[in-house]
């Protein structure tokens, strides 16, 4: 519990860092930063590659931030992650915010996330999301999957889904999504999509 005005300030409610087969599972956050959160915050000790993340069951509630953010100042393979009978409320940026992964000094090196997918789950408040219901800014994904998510209404920025321009995101999958209560599709124009290989 971390709520508006307390201190430490933007404090997330779960930030998850560096770790390999991590199980979230029927937890609640009330915080004044993002509820979910993963990357590599502090690189001199945070440096190694993340897997097989898994959030079941979890509520976040928020005022500020983001529901979920992934990929901030990461430097190396966050890897996969399932978000299954989760709901995020009250969000201020994006219910959903994908960063690019910073590119390392070695040319040979593109860090990428395998298949992030949100499977049953849930956004309200979303009226209130300036930056969109989902915001990817460039990533490299080798699927990418909404199927039967839930935004209660359109929010006041269309949300994006923008693969890398080069390493694109492999596939897209928006399968039973709602917002507002209307289907969505690759053409409804509820995202504004592109650098992406299959939908």
């Amino acid at each position: 519990f971390t709520p508006p005005a307390c201190c430490p300030e933007y404090t997330d409610g779960y930030q998850i860092n560096s770790c390999l087969n991590t199980l979230l599972e029927n937890c609640f956050a009330f915080c004044n930063d993002d509820c979910i959160a993963a990357g590599h915050y502090f690189y001199s000790y945070d440096d190694r590659a993340m897997d097989n993340t898994v959030c079941r069951g979890v509520v976040g509630w928020n005022a500020r931030a983001n529901g979920i953010r992934l990929g901030f100042y990461s430097h190396y393979d966050l890897g996969s992650f399932l978000f299954e009978n989760c709901d995020f409320l009250g969000a201020k940026g994006s219910g959903v915010l994908i960063h690019p992964l910073q590119d390392a000094q070695e040319a040979d090196r593109y860090q990428r996330y395998g298949d992030i997918r949100f499977r049953n789950c849930g956004f309200d408040l979303c009226e209130w999301l300036s930056n969109g219901l989902v915001a990817v800014e460039g990533a490299r994904i080798d699927t990418l999957e909404f199927s039967n998510c839930m935004f209660d209404a359109p929010a006041p920025a269309l949300g994006k889904i923008y693969g890398h321009p080069v390493d694109k995101i492999r596939r897209l999958v928006l399968q039973d999504v709602l917002v507002g209560g209307q289907p969505v599709s690759a053409g409804s124009g509820s995202f504004e999509m592109k650098n992406i290989e299959e939908i």
